[in-house]
């Protein structure tokens, strides 16, 4: 085996096909050392090996097959991929994340699966420890959402909508369904701006035309106040820094939320608590 060591990488040639790992992975140092101590060329491959790194990670749930990672026999694309190696790199448990992929898989759709890839890489939002995600929702003053002015998203309430009254259409820019989004999209909509906590099962449809600004759900749960930018990743809370408000390019006056309802989290959908709308 002959190695290379430069400024912001490692390369090591084995067998005559070249093997090269980045300083920031997270298995940087360990092929180091596993080299000084002069272990075997095989258990450096794989050491040096991204995809069957994150295999090795993650489980027995997650396999590599050709060079492609996969859930339970379904494929996981890159953006998932990139956040696992994100959670190697931090040093964080492997948990989240496949609760994250246990979640996902019980999406009905596998558009809205595919869907949600896209907006997971073009926004960074964190995930949860017990695998859902934390997006952004602009509402009234008075925590009543901006177009009906009758739904409730204080912190400490779960919004629902029945799933098949919301398009899973990436084509429609505007349509029923309960709306969440990225900073951007949430601050320059509304007064006030909330975190709200997404299970990926819930998940509809991404607008194709919003470059990945919002999507439409059938279920959140409000969490918090919005105080700053989330950290990416992984988050077990939705703490920020501070507050700001943006402004936003695009028009979400067409999006309608009528219908859903509104209940404190963890309590009963039914009686007075209940907020129904029609």
């Amino acid at each position: 085996m002959n190695w290379i060591k430069t400024e912001d990488s490692l390369t090591a040639v084995i067998d005559n096909k070249s093997y090269t790992l980045r300083k920031e992975h997270p298995n940087y140092r360990t092929v180091i050392q596993a080299i000084k101590d002069g272990r075997g060329e095989e258990e450096i491959i794989k050491l040096m090996d991204v995809m069957q790194s994150v295999a090795d990670f993650a489980g027995d749930s997650v396999e590599v097959k050709g060079g492609r990672v996969f859930y339970r026999n379904e494929e996981v694309q890159g953006t998932l991929v990139d956040r696992l190696l994100g959670f190697m790199e931090e040093g964080l448990p492997a948990a989240p994340y496949i609760r994250f992929l246990e979640n996902l898989m019980q999406n009905p759709s596998s558009r809205s699966r595919s869907q949600l890839y896209r907006f997971l890489e073009h926004q960074g939002l964190p995930i949860t420890d017990d695998g859902c995600f934390l997006a952004y929702k602009g509402v009234n003053d008075d925590y009543t959402d901006v177009h009906t002015g009758k739904i409730i998203n204080r912190p400490g309430r779960t919004v629902t909508m029945e799933r098949s009254r919301i398009s899973d259409d990436p084509s429609l820019g505007c349509h029923t369904g309960l709306h969440v989004g990225s900073e951007e999209y949430a601050t320059g909509f509304g007064s006030r701006t909330v975190i709200c906590k997404v299970n990926p099962k819930d998940v509809v449809s991404v607008p194709l035309d919003c470059e990945c600004q919002k999507m439409r759900v059938c279920a959140y749960s409000v969490t918090a106040d919005y105080a700053g930018t989330m950290r990416k990743h992984y988050s077990d809370s939705s703490d920020g820094r501070s507050y700001s408000n943006g402004d936003s390019e695009y028009d979400w006056s067409n999006e309608d939320e009528s219908g859903a309802e509104s209940w404190p989290t963890g309590g009963c959908r039914d009686g007075a608590s209940r907020v129904h709308q029609v």
